[in-house]
């Protein structure tokens, strides 16, 4: 199994990831605006495929307790994601094949295969032939290629619910979240680069190149906080992007802000 860093190094630099499966190439920009929808799949692991099953089975069975559903989630989590996803949630592997078109069979459009039917059978038999473990070794390569991290969720019902408050709390307001225009108009304000540069990244580089920006200004902010309060912690705009790290930190930078304002004001 290639290691995700070096997959995320080859595909920063555009250059083609070679594996036991063949050849990953990673979405170019406008690929990726057309099936984000199927790349958002990715993220759901067996947790959250299995806490969304827990919640329609109680939607449908409202006696049903928390501690039952807990119960029978427990015993599904011992069967493989690839199971669980054939089994419960076939809808969503067509997303699988939707995105294995376009990044490890993308040579039929170089080949000028035009039946496109024939194209994604063959891509569907390819993917219905894997074993469980290589599904999980395709679905992490897919992951790192697409920059994308496993959602957090909870086989109690009970906590899961919890977890959805939090998400509906930090994401609810949709217009605080960069859409891809921000994100390109930052890069080239920033850096001075020309649009038609930017149209020839590749979707991770115009992503890592934006949370890099991201962590420069919070440098710089932070800097700034220093200078009139104390007790304010410089981030370091240096440390290695990790989204999976700044998604289960959410609450922590949340606080530190809150904390980092209360000693501006405590200051004056």
């Amino acid at each position: 199994m290639l290691d995700a860093n070096v997959i995320a190094d080859k595909v920063i630099l555009g250059l083609p990831v070679n594996t036991p499966y063949g050849e990953f190439k990673p979405f170019s920009i406008e690929e990726y605006m057309k099936r984000v929808s199927s790349i958002s799949i990715l993220s759901y692991g067996k947790k959250k495929l299995l806490a969304e099953l827990g919640k329609a089975y109680q939607l449908a069975n409202k006696e049903v307790t928390d501690e039952k559903v807990h119960e029978m989630l427990k015993e599904l989590y011992e069967l493989p994601l690839f199971y669980l996803l054939k089994e419960y949630f076939n809808e969503y592997l067509q997303h699988y094949i939707i995105i294995l078109r376009f990044t490890l069979f993308y040579k039929f459009d170089e080949q000028n295969e035009t039946d496109e039917e024939k194209n994604l059978t063959e891509v569907r038999d390819f993917l219905f032939g894997l074993t469980d473990e290589e599904f999980d070794e395709i679905r992490k390569i897919l992951m790192t290629l697409n920059n994308q991290t496993e959602k957090i969720a909870f086989l109690n019902p009970k906590i899961q619910r919890g977890q959805d408050k939090k998400e509906l709390y930090f994401t609810g307001n949709t217009d605080d979240s960069p859409n891809l225009s921000t994100m390109i108009t930052t890069c080239v304000t920033y850096s001075g680069i020309d649009f038609s540069v930017i149209s020839k990244w590749n979707a991770f580089q115009l992503q890592h190149a934006f949370q890099r920006i991201a962590y420069l200004i919070n440098y710089e902010t932070t800097r700034l906080f220093a200078t009139v309060a104390t007790d304010v912690d410089i981030e370091n705009w240096t440390k290695n992007i990790d989204l999976q790290y700044e998604e289960k930190n959410t609450d922590k930078q949340f606080n530190e802000f809150k904390k980092q304002l209360s000693g501006i004001r405590n200051s004056k």
